[in-house]
């Protein structure tokens, strides 16, 4: 029998000492992103200015994240006791020391403030699907950033339970966080 903990809710929030705009601006730079790369655009005729005349309906500059940008990569998960610890724990070499799962997710909305991804990962622990809303809101001392994630969970990672589970998926967008507050506090 397969384990599974379905619409599991994990929310993490950080103020950050910028504008809201720059942490956008960051939010798929490559540094934060933790070795994912892009591997899809959804091509438009507004971002690559081929509508007939030369830069006709060119954005300048064009988001850094656009509908339809897919993006793959690993996601190192803390596991066991170690998900209590922090984000930086477990070689993924079992379900009790960390998991690895080779990720994918999609943008499907980007505007003003908000960010929308859906995806999953598989890994030899199981496999995940998630859908993550990015809110970004200008504050008096900065910009509010809040991740929040459902996912459906299966596998051996499943049976460690789900607080478990929420604490070492938690440690991934906190340790996501760190990455778009210091990527987002190096001048460009």
């Amino acid at each position: 029998m397969t384990n599974v903990i379905g619409d599991l809710t994990v929310s993490v929030e950080r103020t950050l000492d910028v504008d809201g705009e720059t942490v956008f601006d960051v939010l798929a730079d490559p540094e934060t992103l933790g070795g994912a790369e892009r591997v899809a655009r959804e091509e438009t005729r507004e971002s690559t200015g081929r509508a007939g005349t030369p830069g006709a309906g060119v954005r300048d500059p064009p988001p850094r994240v656009r509908r339809g940008d897919t993006f793959v990569g690993p996601v190192a998960v803390p596991g066991g006791r170690d998900a209590d610890r922090g984000p930086d724990v477990g070689d993924g070499s079992a379900v009790g020391s960390g998991a690895s799962f080779e990720s994918y997710f999609t943008v499907e909305e980007h505007d003003a403030g908000r960010l929308v991804l859906s995806g999953g990962g598989d890994g030899d622990a199981g496999s995940f699907d998630a859908r993550v809303v990015v809110a970004v809101a200008d504050v008096r001392d900065g910009a509010v950033v809040r991740v929040d994630a459902t996912m459906d969970v299966a596998g051996r990672v499943a049976s460690l339970g789900a607080q478990r589970v929420r604490a070492a998926a938690a440690a991934v967008l906190e340790r996501y966080l760190s990455r778009v507050e210091r990527a987002a506090a190096s001048p460009a």
